[in-house]
């Protein structure tokens, strides 16, 4: 089998194995759509909450560096001056 044919029954397999697993979700799923979409809802607020607050984390670390590197640039350039 060339090396073609290979990764064509490979996507194959694998894109049927995916419906398979859609359908069998769909079939087996314990809750209903509206309860799903409204955990999923609840699921997205909550890692979008953590990812602000890791944004604010960020940010204020990123202003407290700049702020100590342009402190420092300040004494440097005074020391400069000054000798």
């Amino acid at each position: 089998m060339s090396n073609v044919k290979r990764t064509l029954v490979i996507s194959a397999a694998v894109v049927g194995a995916g419906a398979v697993g859609v359908l069998a979700g769909l079939l087996f799923a314990p809750a209903s759509g509206a309860e799903t979409r409204r955990r999923l809802g609840r699921t997205l607020e909550s890692e979008a909450e953590v990812l602000r607050r890791k944004g604010r984390q960020a940010l204020e670390q990123a202003a407290e560096a700049a702020t100590h590197r342009i402190a420092e640039g300040t004494r440097k350039v005074g020391e400069l001056i000054h000798s």
